[in-house]
């Protein structure tokens, strides 16, 4: 007499489980000691040889006596120089500085007049300090 056993396997699987934690977090508040933003800038594109390429950045600033400086640097295109964002911010952030408003490009009218707009929204309660002129070019006869 024969006697067979007949074994059952069970596949073994493992329930794969995902546990997620959320942290509640209180909105941070704003710390007395840090003054909210004072600076704002805008880079100005042109299309260049059918891509559009940063050529400059205009910068508003508030000073202590709440009045809005705007500083602007360019890069000299026809000169074949290439626009660096941390130069140019630096050059721009100088101008608001001048006692004397600087004239802007022919070529920021345009964006100047959008960028003041943008100055009438961030900063509402401030003055804008210096007249906004552009510069005359004069055409030399030689």
């Amino acid at each position: 007499m024969t006697t067979t056993t007949k074994t059952k396997t069970k596949a073994k699987t493992k329930a794969k489980t995902k546990t997620t934690t959320t942290i509640k977090t209180k909105p941070k508040k704003q710390n007395k000691n840090n003054p909210p933003n004072t600076i704002i800038h805008q880079y100005v594109t042109k299309k260049i040889g059918g891509a559009k390429r940063k050529i400059g950045v205009i910068i508003g600033r508030i000073d202590p006596w709440n009045e809005v400086r705007i500083g602007w640097s360019r890069v000299n295109i026809n000169a074949g120089d290439e626009f660096d964002k941390a130069r140019g911010y630096e050059i721009a952030l100088a101008r608001t500085n001048a006692v004397k408003s600087i004239p802007y490009p022919p070529s920021f009218v345009e964006e100047m007049s959008k960028f003041q707009a943008r100055i009438k929204r961030y900063f509402k309660n401030a003055k804008l300090y210096q007249s906004i002129s552009v510069q005359k070019w004069v055409r030399r006869i030689k």
